[in-house]
C-alpha cells in the first residue's frame, strides 16, 4: 500500500502540470503578453500605447473654442487728446502816445474798428495848463476784444488801453506735454470739438509751434488754425483737441487683444486651416467653409507667431513684423493656447467687438 501511494502521487502531479500547460499554450494565453483568453471579458488584441505610455483612446487632444479676426491693412493715425482756447488769429494791444487821464472811450467791446479809428481819448493837461485831447488809434482793423481803462483813469505810455483782434481768423492755443513734443510739426493734422456744438467736428492744422518748452509746466505751446465756414465758433470758447502725433500708411493691424506676452516676447496665434475640410458651395453659389469641423482631421491648428508691434490706435495695434494682411488670428480664447494645439473657430466677432478686444 505504501509503495502504491508513492507511485500515485507523482502521477497526479504530472497530470496537474500537463493540464496547466494545456490551458496556457493550447488556448492561446501567453503569460506577460497582456492578452486575456477569449470569453473572459477581454479583447483578443491590446491597444497600442500612445506617447507617454498612455493608450491613444485615453489621450484625446483638447480642442479649444476660439473667436478670430482678420489682419487688415490701411492707414493708422496715433493721436493725443488735449484742451485749448479759441483766440483771435491777430491780436494787438493799443498804447497811448502820451500820459494823462482818459477823457473818453468812444467804442465798446465787440465793436468793429478800422485801422486808424479812435478807441480811447487821453487828456494830457495838468493843473494850470490846457492841452488838446490826444486820440489813441487802433493799429489794425478788427474787433474790440477788451478795454482796459475807464473814463477819468490815469494812464501812461506803458499801459495798454485796449486790445483789438481779427475774429475772422480764429485760432486755438493749446499746450502739448513734453513727451509728445517731438511729434508735433507745422502742418500736422488735428480735430476740434466744442461743447456748444456736440455733433460737429472741425478740421484743424498746426500753424505755429513754440521753439521752447514752458519751464514751469513742461509743455509746448502750439497754435492751431481751423476751418469754420459758418463762423459759429466764438473767441474764448473751450476746445477739445485731438492732435495727430503719428501716421502709418499701409500698416498691418489687428485688434490689440490678439497680442499676448509669452516669455518676454509679444506673440499672436495664427489659425492654420490647412487641415480643415474644403469649402462647400451653398445654395446661393457662394463658397463657405465649415466653422466647426466634425472630424479630428478637420480641426484647425493654432500656430504661435512672434510679432513686433507699433502704434496703438482705438483698440487696434500695428504689427511691424511677423504677420501678413489677410491672416486669421485668435482674438478671444488665446490666453489658454499653446503652439500647435487644436482649435475650433466659432462665430467671428463683429467689427466693433474686435476693436474693443483688450486695447491698452
Amino acid at each position: 500500500m505504501k509503495k502504491r501511494r508513492l507511485f500515485v502521487i507523482p502521477v497526479v502531479l504530472v497530470l496537474i502540470g500537463g493540464a496547466m500547460l494545456f490551458l496556457q499554450f493550447g488556448c492561446g494565453f501567453r503569460p506577460g503578453s497582456g492578452e486575456n483568453p477569449p470569453g473572459r471579458g477581454g479583447s483578443a488584441r491590446p491597444e497600442r500605447p500612445g506617447p507617454g505610455g498612455f493608450p491613444s483612446s485615453a489621450r484625446e487632444e483638447t480642442v479649444f473654442p476660439v473667436r478670430v479676426a482678420t489682419a487688415e491693412q490701411g492707414r493708422m493715425e496715433s493721436s493725443i487728446k488735449i484742451n485749448g482756447d479759441v483766440v483771435a488769429g491777430t491780436r494787438v494791444q493799443v498804447f497811448p502816445d502820451i500820459a494823462g487821464k482818459v477823457s473818453g472811450v468812444p467804442v465798446r467791446i465787440g465793436d468793429y474798428v478800422r485801422k486808424g479809428e479812435t478807441v480811447v481819448l487821453v487828456d494830457p493837461s495838468k493843473p494850470g495848463g490846457k492841452y488838446v485831447e490826444s486820440p489813441v488809434e487802433s493799429t489794425i482793423s478788427g474787433t474790440v476784444m477788451d478795454i482796459f481803462v475807464e473814463k477819468g483813469q490815469s494812464v501812461t505810455q506803458a499801459v495798454p488801453v485796449a486790445e483789438i483782434g481779427n475774429l475772422r481768423n480764429l485760432e486755438v492755443e493749446t499746450r502739448v506735454p513734453e513727451r509728445f513734443a517731438s511729434s508735433v510739426r507745422i502742418g500736422g493734422k488735428a480735430e476740434l470739438a466744442f461743447e456748444s456744438f456736440p455733433d460737429k467736428r472741425f478740421s484743424a492744422r498746426v500753424v505755429q509751434v513754440s521753439p521752447a518748452l514752458d519751464a514751469v509746466s513742461r509743455t509746448l505751446k502750439v497754435t492751431l488754425g481751423f476751418e469754420d465756414p459758418e463762423r459759429i465758433v466764438k473767441a474764448g470758447m473751450f476746445a477739445e483737441v485731438r492732435l495727430v502725433t503719428g501716421v502709418r500708411d499701409n500698416a498691418v493691424h489687428v485688434p490689440s487683444g490678439c497680442v499676448v506676452s509669452r516669455g518676454g516676447s509679444e506673440v499672436v496665434f495664427v489659425v492654420d486651416e490647412s487641415g480643415r475640410p474644403a469649402a462647400k458651395a451653398s445654395a446661393a453659389g457662394d463658397q463657405r467653409s465649415d466653422s466647426a469641423p466634425e472630424t479630428k482631421g478637420g480641426q484647425s491648428k493654432a500656430v504661435q507667431r512672434a510679432v513686433k508691434i507699433g502704434i496703438l490706435v482705438d483698440g487696434r495695434v500695428e504689427i511691424l513684423e511677423g504677420l501678413e494682411r489677410g491672416e486669421t488670428v485668435v482674438v478671444q480664447g488665446q490666453t489658454l493656447l499653446e503652439d500647435g494645439v487644436q482649435v475650433r473657430v466659432t462665430e467671428p466677432p463683429a467689427v466693433d467687438d474686435a476693436r474693443e478686444g483688450g486695447g491698452a
